[in-house]
């Protein structure tokens, strides 16, 4: 037989209820540990490189060939997007022949504008990459092929 009192209880919620609300506390906590481990890590770009990176629009390209003769435009897009269409000029090192490649085909003084899809992580990386092997003169356009593209800057379409 169960005895009811109508006095209420002394406290307004049993044990096992702070035990789940201690529970989801501190699942809430290792969640958003976690998540600002993965956002940390995905960035891959040390803050001091990566304000050192300067960025570059477009229509500023050809001003900057005419002041820097040595300027590279490197195009890091997959060989299948570059042979589509490329900046004409651009060199295609893919980015993930990067590594492999860059040293045989720059030198270290050489002004190197960075070109991916559409201006985000890659050229990011790619700058960074440079920036930590010796590079100075490191760019990355603005907006990538896209706003080229976008724009309506002249280019090699190789495939109509």
């Amino acid at each position: 037989m169960t005895v009811q009192s109508d006095k209420p209880p002394l406290l307004p919620w049993h044990w096992s209820s702070t035990y789940n609300l201690l529970g989801i506390a501190a699942i809430l906590v290792i969640g958003l540990i976690t998540l600002n481990a993965i956002l940390s890590v995905n960035s891959d770009v040390p803050e001091a490189l990566d304000l050192s990176i300067r960025e570059i629009h477009p229509q500023e390209i050809p001003a900057e060939i005419e002041k820097y003769p040595n300027t590279i435009l490197i195009d890091i897009r997959s060989v299948d997007a570059w042979q589509d269409a490329h900046i004409e000029g651009a060199l295609s090192i893919p980015l993930a022949e990067f590594d492999q490649r860059i040293d045989r085909e720059l030198t270290p003084d050489s002004n190197i504008i960075l070109i991916c899809e559409n201006g985000t992580q890659d050229s990011r990386l790619a700058a960074t990459w440079l920036l930590e092997h010796g590079y100075q003169n490191v760019s990355r356009m603005s907006g990538g092929f896209n706003a080229w593209r976008d724009g309506g800057y002249p280019m090699n379409n190789l495939i109509p």
